[in-house]
């Protein structure tokens, strides 16, 4: 998974293997940046993986239409619980993907709210242009440069303080359990947590 295959016009058709601290043995990249930032997450998070269609159910819309909107990764550091995003520099400021973000920094800051009030870590949404990627990169550095906060709906400013540490979490425990939030499947993607779950859920 390390190796950059030398024909990155269809990263689909390769599979990767190999991870330490993905929760799945095998990974598919739609892109090379994917690949490099699966590089990073595996050398620094404590747990990642690509959540499939529906772990999530967040929804954006597009138009008068109501669509699923599917992360490319969720990594849990010591720090803070990541969603993930790495984009083409071109595409950073599209009108989609302005959109799932949106509902992506919704979503992150209701399951932040859910785990302050129940021990867990908080979530940020980190919006990544793909010539910012780096194999000597930190997931906590990347979130400090294009992630969010609870006081910043946007990007944090050099202001900002870093994601709040949590005592006595579970992140120590086997399975570095992570605590989640799940709402009914409805088109707000703004709506409450009803439920934890875990990075073993998943598995």
């Amino acid at each position: 998974y390390k190796v950059s295959p030398a024909d990155k016009s269809n990263m689909a058709k390769y599979v990767f293997a190999g991870y330490k601290r993905c929760l799945y043995p095998v990974q598919k990249f739609a892109s090379e940046a994917e690949r490099v930032l699966a590089v990073i997450l595996d050398l620094d998070a404590e747990k990642w993986f690509k959540p499939a269609k529906g772990q999530f159910q967040i929804f954006y819309k597009q138009g008068a239409a109501t669509l699923e909107y599917q992360p490319d990764f969720v990594a849990e550091t010591k720090e803070a619980i990541y969603m993930l995003e790495p984009k083409a520099s071109n595409q950073m400021e599209d009108a989609i993907v302005l959109a799932k973000k949106e509902s992506g920094i919704k979503w992150c800051k209701n399951a932040s709210d859910y785990a302050a009030a129940n021990g867990g870590k908080p979530w940020r949404y980190v919006l990544i242009p793909h010539t910012a990627l780096a194999e000597n990169m930190t997931a906590d550095g990347l979130a400090r440069q294009y992630g969010t906060c609870d006081d910043c709906p946007v990007r944090p400013t050099p202001t900002c303080s870093p994601p709040r540490r949590t005592s006595a979490t579970a992140a120590h425990r086997r399975g570095h359990r992570a605590i989640a939030s799940v709402g009914r499947r409805q088109a707000a993607a703004s709506r409450l947590p009803v439920r934890q779950i875990t990075f073993d859920d998943f598995v």
